[in-house]
């Protein structure tokens, strides 16, 4: 972030006054929070920024802060790493109360975040007031249970792998997730949560002789390192003694009640305990492990600084967990399968409070409210208000600009890009307004200074006189700004590879085996081989002949879709025969032949003439910078890929596969930018009027500054309209048109159109279709979908048609947190109860129409206060056959 715009709130009298106050009571005996009141969410954030320099300056630590929210957290937390502050989010995480396995994103978050309090390596840590008070991991637990691996250093091999056991890592054949270990002769290979890549370690005898970072889809190095910091890998860490008290309470559990399946949870409970497996229910005895009851606080008892935003707000944040954990836990009690003696998560809202009272603390307010009876050391009031954004409105920013420069303001405004800023500059030069473009000069009064590329909200600070006006339609959303992180340099893997590993295999699924052939999926099995726990697919082929194949040679088996799947017919081989070589020598015969076909098919698109566009220019830059977030490696990759096929004299014709929300427009708008840079026209088909709008509305917003002309055809235009977008198109004044099925009619005639866009193929009848065909003839094509009908994916996973993939989430969404368990009414309706108890909704999927009335009934059984609604499709398979 800009120092112009983080520093302006140091020039504020009472910013000095609040630092001089800070400084008092963090060297009081008994400290008093300290209230600052007047900050609206831009200056707010600034004040935050600038406090952690000083503070990390002055005390060479950093500094606490409790937002009432994860979506505050994250706005800030975006926020402060633009700034390049070493900040971290500490997220609160369910505790798992079952034994169900889990994924753990939000409990290595949690650990690395540890990891940089314990080491002193952060300047905030920001967190909502439930995460802060979770128990967790103590900290001379966490300290015992970590180690730093050294090249040189001597370890006993036996005894690092005892230690990783104890740390909570897993053992696995090959490392592909944080918190796992695997060991292949004199090589270990270890993937600590805080880390982002794994780390591989060279032994010669028992000395480290090579540690690397490495890239879990090949498996090759990336660079040499000289050290590693190996933390925990869980929160809750179990040893022996630990263990043994366990079984004891469970078993104590077990005769208390009379309940039978009560006893079955117990029982199996105490079976896992007693096997060494891995334990899912742990935080359900959390207390049992680690007495102590530590939490996020606890880390921070010797921090110079705790900061707290919204007071009531966070009060109201701790009732509300302290009534949802409350919820559970009762739960869990009357139904007998917990004592009320380890009945203990958490720490509440009257802890949060003392701990306030007893440490140097800042109060961030809007206003002085719920502050009653409470003694301060002080309060502070830096008066400043939010301004809006003139994204749209040139004429208020020009009203305001001149009531700022008349009264003296040190004013800033921000745009989106250099081109913007440019505009922006004419703009107002042409209105006699004087402004200047810089990227960090201080700017001086009364003559406004335009920033491009830093998103911030507009706020003013009225005693200081500075005002930060943006130009930005979603001011303060940080996404694109969080590019510091390191790209993972993935291997690239094919779109088919890809698509293929969408599918999901169910138990009585047929396979193919390359070896064996044909056989009958029967589910996952855990073996013992060689003393470690592996997971094996079972695969039943013809007679008594069973495989079982380890998950990590899964590359060599595929589903089989072939005939005679629904009725039985089909037949199973048999393993070691001579069968089913024979049928692979008749199918690769016969493959052979289609692909004569398909080579000549390729040929004949080949030697049609396109249109080449040029290489990418500054404009081209410019627009892509332009975008507001952060793009994944996955748009990026799929970019390079169409604007390379657009570079060629053979005609595009490319399928982009992505989930809906994964950013399937912003690659197709860079797609359209390019072709109207080099003065061709682009037509963008869609199956809807709504989405045709929506399209329509983000063109407006995306080609704002570049000078294009975009519009609609639609049935939101009246007859009269449509003929007017119809003589400009055919004139060429229109670069862009996005429209429904009215695009295809007789009338529409392009001046030069040089790319055309569909979106959702598969909404398109037969008729549509050849109408495209004849269309797109020779004009580079783009068809955008999330669910390619089964022919035209065919037609791209054989080669015919080039395919890009989007298989990565948009940054700043939350981490999926995945279950796996066999069904169980009981763990069903706790998680339903608690979604709703959160005021959240539930999306429970059932496979079949059927007998879809009967899981409704069992769902309305379990969790009667909750209001059900069915909804389901049914497609003919007439229509399943395009």
């Amino acid at each position: 972030m800009n120092k112009i715009i983080t520093d302006s709130i140091k020039r504020e009298n009472e910013y000095t006054e609040i630092l001089k106050t800070a400084h008092e009571q963090i060297t009081k005996k008994n400290p008093l929070p300290i209230l600052v009141t007047g900050l609206c969410e831009g200056a707010r954030i600034a004040f935050y920024i600038s406090l952690a320099s000083d503070i990390k300056r002055l005390y060479g630590k950093g500094f606490l802060l409790i937002v009432p929210d994860e979506k505050q957290a994250i706005k800030i937390f975006n926020a402060c790493t633009e700034s390049k502050l070493n900040v971290f989010n500490y997220p609160a995480r369910d505790f798992i109360f079952h034994n169900v396995t889990a994924s753990h994103e939000y409990e290595h978050e949690r650990l690395s975040v540890i990891s940089a309090v314990v080491s002193d390596n952060y300047d905030i840590v920001i967190a909502t007031p439930d995460a802060a008070l979770q128990y967790t991991i103590p900290k001379d637990v966490f300290i015992n249970t970590s180690l730093t691996v050294e090249i040189g250093s001597e370890y006993d091999m036996i005894e690092l792998i005892s230690f990783l056991d104890s740390s909570g890592y897993i053992r696995v054949d090959m490392v592909d997730g944080a918190g796992q270990y695997s060991v292949r002769g004199g090589i270990l290979d270890i993937f600590p949560p805080k880390c982002e890549y794994p780390i591989r370690a060279e032994f010669f005898g028992d000395e480290i002789e090579k540690l690397d970072i490495f890239d879990i889809l090949t498996q090759r190095r990336i660079e040499n390192i000289q050290s590693v910091n190996i933390t925990p890998a869980r929160e809750i860490l179990l040893n022996e003694a630990k263990k043994n008290e366990l079984k004891k309470v469970i078993t104590t559990q077990i005769k208390k009640t009379s309940d039978a399946r009560t006893a079955e949870i117990l029982r199996a409970e105490f079976e896992a305990a007693e096997s060494g497996t891995e334990l899912n229910f742990l935080d359900k005895y959390i207390i049992l492990i680690y007495p102590e009851r530590f939490c996020l606080l606890d880390y921070f008892d010797d921090v110079p600084l705790i900061i707290t935003e919204e007071w009531n707000a966070v009060s109201d944040k701790l009732k509300s967990s302290e009534w949802h954990v409350r919820q559970s836990v009762t739960e869990l009690l009357e139904e007998g399968t917990l004592s009320s003696k380890y009945a203990d998560f958490n720490k509440w809202a009257v802890d949060y409070e003392n701990y306030v009272e007893n440490h140097p603390s800042v109060i961030v307010d809007t206003f002085a409210t719920g502050m009653t009876g409470r003694r301060l050391s002080g309060i502070f009031n830096i008066p400043s208000k939010q301004t809006v954004s003139y994204a749209d409105n040139i004429d208020l920013l020009r009203e305001d600009l001149d009531s700022y420069i008349r009264g003296g303001f040190t004013v800033v405004m921000l745009c989106e890009s250099e081109t913007m800023a440019k505009n922006l500059r004419t703009i107002l030069t042409d209105n006699n307004i004087h402004v200047v473009i810089a990227n960090s000069a201080e700017p001086a009064p009364n003559i406004p200074c335009i920033l491009s590329g830093v998103n911030f909200q507009g706020f003013e600070l009225t005693v200081s006189r500075f005002t930060v006006m943006t130009m930005y339609a979603n001011a303060g959303s940080y996404s694109r700004s969080v590019i510091a992180k390191k790209r993972k340099s993935h291997n690239k893997r094919s779109a088919k590879e890809k698509i293929m590993s969408y599918a999901d295999l169910n138990t009585g699924d047929y396979v193919v085996h390359d070896n064996h052939g044909i056989g009958q999926y029967l589910g996952l099995e855990n073996l013992t081989v060689d003393g470690v726990i592996k997971d094996f697919v079972k695969i039943k082929y013809a007679g008594s002949d069973v495989l079982y194949l380890p998950t990590n040679q899964l590359d060599i088996v595929s589903k089989y879709i072939g005939a005679h799947t629904e009725d039985g017919l089909l037949k199973l081989s048999r393993m070691g025969g001579t069968e089913w070589q024979k049928t692979k020598i008749r199918v690769k015969t016969a493959a052979k032949n289609m692909a004569k076909d398909l080579i000549k098919l390729y040929a004949q698109r080949l030697r049609m003439e396109g249109f080449a566009f040029y290489p990418d220019d500054d404009s081209q830059r410019e627009f892509e910078e332009a975008f507001e977030f952060e793009e994944t490696d996955g748009q990026l990759e799929s970019t390079e890929e169409i604007k390379t096929d657009m570079e060629k004299a053979v005609p595009m014709d490319r399928l982009l596969c992505g989930d809906v929300g994964f950013g399937k427009t912003e690659v197709a708008l860079r797609a359209a930018f390019k072709a109207v840079n080099a003065s061709k026209q682009v037509a963008i088909l869609v199956p809807t009027t709504i989405l045709a709008l929506q399209h329509y509305q983000t063109l407006l917003s995306r080609m704002r500054a570049f000078a294009i002309n975009v519009d609609m055809l639609s049935r939101f235009r009246n007859t009269r309209q449509q003929q007017e977008i119809i003589r400009r198109l055919r004139r060429g004044e229109i670069d862009i048109i996005v429209g429904t099925h009215r695009l295809l009619s007789k009338d529409i005639v392009f001046k030069d159109l040089g790319l055309i866009i569909i979106d959702e193929e598969q909404r398109f009848g037969v008729t549509h279709k050849e109408k495209l065909k004849q269309l797109s003839h020779n004009i580079d094509a783009l068809t955008l979908t999330a669910t390619p009908i089964p022919r035209t994916l065919n037609m791209a996973m054989s080669g015919i048609r080039d395919m890009s993939i989007l298989e990565e989430a948009p940054g700043d969404r939350l981490p999926v947190q995945t279950y796996v368990l066999e069904y169980d009414e009981l763990i069903i309706g706790e998680a339903i109860k608690k979604e709703l108890r959160r005021g959240g909704q539930v999306f429970y999927l059932h496979n079949r129409i059927v007998s879809i009335n009967h899981a409704v009934s069992r769902i309305a059984s379990m969790v009667p206060e909750a209001k059900i609604a069915i909804a389901h499709g049914k497609i003919d398979k007439e229509e399943l056959s395009d």
